[in-house]
Order: structure tokens, then sequence, then C-alpha cells
């Protein structure tokens, strides 16, 4: 469901915030061209294969270094770092972020973990 939800992203900006704001695909392109172009990695993996995704697109590892906390995280600290490229990323940052967190909580799997990364028990609901 991750590949899913990173290639409908990318391909078709369908995904929108329960404010109705719109996605884009174009900040995880400016973010990495940004990285690529000042020669400065902002504390995530973003490569040119996340980004470029023609040869990986079933590559499960890939969609979720690209849906990941640090790339949500990243584009948040360049729109209120007022990098004009990131005026109106709200959105897509917002949605990363929930995915993130959704795949988290999914994906988990010892019970000795914090946050979105523990499993989900009638304690923790």
């Amino acid at each position: 469901m991750l590949k899913l939800a990173r290639n409908a992203l990318a391909y078709s900006n369908i995904f929108c915030t329960p404010r109705g704001e719109k996605t884009a695909w174009e900040y995880v392109l400016a973010l990495y061209k940004t990285q690529q172009k000042d020669v400065l990695n902002l504390a995530n993996k973003l490569k040119s294969k996340h980004v470029e995704l023609l040869n990986h697109k079933m590559k499960v590892s890939v969609a979720a270094l690209t849906l990941s906390h640090s790339v949500s995280a990243t584009i948040k600290f360049l729109r209120n770092f007022q990098v004009p490229e990131f005026k109106e990323s709200k959105a897509i940052s917002e949605i990363i972020f929930l995915t993130n967190n959704i795949f988290d909580i999914l994906n988990s799997k010892s019970r000795f973990v914090k946050h979105t990364k523990r499993p989900i028990t009638l304690t923790s609901l």
C-alpha cells in the first residue's frame, strides 16, 4: 500500500488534506534539487532513485524513504525558513507525515518501542 500511495502521489496528485488543500509532488522534487544544488543533506536519505520512479516503482524500501518523517520535516523546515520554492508546501508535508505514521503503526512488531512504532493493543488505544 505504501508503494501505491507514493505512486499515486507522484503521478496524479489526488491527495488532499482534511482542510481541502491539494498536494503536489513538485515539492519532493524541489527538495531533491535543493539538496543536489547546494551539496547539502538536510537529514534525510532522499536520492535520485526516490524521485525517479520508473526503475524503482516496486521497491517498498524506496517508497518508505520517500514518504518518511525526515522528508516531511525537511520540507516543513524549508517552508519555515522561507525558501521560496516551499511557500505552499504545508499540504504535502502533512500528507507525508500522516502516511509515515500510518505505515509505522501497521508495520510495528515489537511491543517495547515508543509512539507510533508500537503495535496496536487494547492499552495503546
